[in-house]
């Protein structure tokens, strides 16, 4: 795993040297090993290493025979094997055992198409001197970030939106729709960022830059059968079978490594079966790493224990507490944006933790997006029953959700009620959007002071569910709304928290659900073997039945989430109140410092909970500081000190 960087100019302009080693040591944490760079008239390419695959053969950037194609490449290609050999009996000669050079050759048979044969996670800058081409490409699942920004006559990328920043080639400013987004879901959805000018190359999506000109397109997208409905005929034994060998496959594929490897293991069925089959296929016992909370509702330790004990695991354990948040401000510093999902606090401890002991560990990220995970989709089925009752029925119910006393605990049954009552009555694309919404548009106006108000009032992240939801190549509602959450909460939530907190300490993270097969394979699944009668993960349940324990399988979902809420009401009060605070947030006026005073006293005094909305507030008022103030970027940070580390 690295971070890279560049920029081209049409004009051919020197590429300085400096500026381009400054970008690149803003990277330093995802690529400790190595460094390098590539320049000539109007092109300059950087990278920072993780060595992962060919420790001394793989420096980049790599170049072809006659080193007229260059690439900086972040990532694994796990099918590079296959690849390397097709191509050397085309005639190609290889210097490396690396990965990374399969990329300049397939290049040079089939150009931009190139992507399309790839199967991995990655993130890529690839430079053609003979026709002064830049190919910026990223995975089908958005694995691997990528920004990249517009400059006068020139175009300039990055692994991180800090680098871009440390370019000094573009403004500071706010992007209204990129801050309307996260205010609506505490994170921005690609191809916006927080930041004017800046943007995110869409998971699936390549970028040509030729002659000061940018052409953006998809290169991939799930489909479902041929003739584009799921197949309802095939019994249900077939479909285990083969999800048992992809799966089985897709975690093999990801043992690949020169460096020791293991599992964050959550106690929940996807990691779990990550563990299954990564024991079948380790010599040695597989290194699991967990963490827990204080908080009875929250801590799932138990379960990773009997996952653990069941394999025999090499098992190490982290208690995480609020006195943790020390790692704050280095926590927003690879975020990169604010963020304002709660749960990378403790992933990022987890991942630190477990880098103490390896380099590259594997997850179950995926496996709810694919396979009907989420509680939504019961949801989803309910409202549609809900919505045939009379008026006055649904006005009772609506006002005796409005009195439930407020709770804390995690994912609490109010909290649920609250959500559902306030989305239901909307259409059901628009009502999926509601689940996922931290501030409503109306709570906004309030939020913001009247100048960014108005410049945010054309953005409409709810606009863009419903456009996902109306482009999915899938013709039934249900499916549909677990298309949107694969285009929206995985690729800008879920994997954007991994990628940041597990790069922050150089820890290579590889999603086995996320292989492209096996999101194929879900995608043509019907939607009565992801969620029937109400049990979600009808499928998976059934093909991991035989290989985890019925505790482990038939558990009621969780989540990984944080006491945040509560913290903010006891040890967190001080930072809450002093980090949003009207001093505070009069460095840049973007919020009405009376409204965000009145969410503080509902919350403290416990009427409301707004724990979600404040934390993206206080992560946005952080970032703030730290990015956009008169500060400058910093250019890199010392080494995070190593976990003792305790094996059970």
């Amino acid at each position: 795993m690295c971070g890279i960087c560049g920029m081209s100019f049409a004009d051919g302009r020197p590429i300085d040297p400096v500026q381009l080693a400054s970008m690149n040591r803003t990277l330093t944490h995802r690529g400790p090993d190595d460094e390098g760079y590539h320049l000539d008239a109007g092109i300059g390419l950087g990278h920072r290493r993780l060595s992962i695959i060919d420790l001394a053969g793989g420096h980049q950037p790599l170049y072809n025979e006659d080193g007229t194609v260059c690439v900086v490449f972040n990532g694994e290609v796990y099918n590079y094997p296959a690849l390397q050999q097709d191509l050397e009996a085309r005639g190609h000669a290889f210097r490396t055992r690396s990965d990374t050079e399969v990329l300049v050759h397939l290049y040079e048979e089939r150009g931009e198409d190139m992507a399309e044969a790839l199967s991995g996670m990655f993130a890529f800058g690839l430079w053609d001197a003979r026709d002064r081409t830049l190919l910026l490409v990223r995975d089908r699942m958005g694995k691997k970030p990528l920004y990249y920004a517009e400059v006068p006559h020139g175009i300039v990328f990055a692994s991180a939106l800090k680098t871009i920043l440390a370019s000094g080639l573009i403004d500071r400013g706010i992007d209204p729709d990129g801050l309307s987004d996260f205010l609506s879901l505490n994170y921005t959805l690609a191809p916006l960022t927080v930041v004017k000018g800046v943007r995110q190359l869409p998971a699936g999506h390549l970028l040509v830059w030729r002659d000061g000109r940018t052409r953006v397109r998809p290169y991939w997208d799930v489909t479902t059968s041929a003739d584009g409905e799921p197949r309802t005929d095939v019994p249900e034994g077939v479909y285990e079978d083969e999800l048992r060998g992809l799966l089985r496959d897709a975690v093999t594929r990801r043992l690949m490594s020169e460096v020791p490897l293991g599992v964050l293991l959550s106690g929940g069925i996807d990691s779990s079966t990550v563990v299954a089959f990564m024991a079948q296929h380790s010599p040695e016992p597989v290194k699991t790493f967990s963490i827990g909370f204080r908080e009875k509702s929250y801590d799932e330790l138990a379960y990773t224990r009997l996952v653990a004990a069941t394999f025999r695991t090499e098992h190490h354990e982290l208690l995480v507490e609020s006195n943790m948040l020390d790692v704050l401000p280095d926590l927003i510093w690879h975020l990169d944006e604010p963020f304002g999902d709660a749960s990378a606090i403790p992933m990022y401890h987890l991942a630190r933790f477990a880098r103490s002991t390896v380099t590259v560990a594997l997850s179950g990220d995926g496996a709810d997006e694919l396979f009907g995970g989420y509680p939504t989709l019961q949801a989803d089925q309910l409202a549609v029953r809900y919505r045939r009752l009379p008026g006055w029925v649904r006005r009772l119910v609506a006002g005796g959700v409005a009195r439930l006393p407020v709770s804390f605990n995690k994912v609490s049954f109010d909290f649920k009620a609250r959500q559902f009552v306030a989305g239901v009555e909307h259409d059901m694309a628009e009502w999926h959007y509601w689940w996922r919404l931290i501030t409503t548009e109306a709570e906004q106006a309030a939020l913001l002071n009247p100048d960014v108000r108005r410049a945010c009032i054309e953005s409409s992240p709810c606009a863009r569910f419903v456009s996902s939801f109306n482009a999915a190549p899938i013709p039934d509602w249900p499916s549909r709304l677990m298309y949107v959450d694969l285009k929206t909460w995985l690729a800008n939530d879920i994997l954007t928290k991994a990628d940041r907190t597990t790069m922050a300490h150089a820890l290579e993270l590889r999603s086995p659900f996320l292989d492209h097969r096996v999101v194929e394979f879900a995608s043509r699944l019907p939607f009565r073997l992801k969620v029937r009668r109400g049990e979600t993960k009808y499928l998976l349940k059934r093909t991991m039945a035989s290989m985890l324990p019925r505790q482990i399988v038939y558990r009621k979902k969780k989540g990984f989430n944080t006491p945040i809420s509560i913290w903010f009401r006891g040890p967190l009060k001080d930072l809450l109140i002093e980090t949003l605070s009207p001093q505070a947030l009069s460095q840049h006026d973007v919020f009405n410092p009376q409204a965000v005073a009145r969410l503080i006293a509902e919350h403290l005094e416990g009427t409301r909970d707004h724990g979600l909305r404040l934390w993206g507030l206080l992560c946005f008022q952080l970032w703030h500081e730290r990015f956009l103030a008169t500060a400058p970027v910093a250019q890199g940070e010392a080494p995070p000190r190593p976990y003792i580390v305790k094996s059970h």
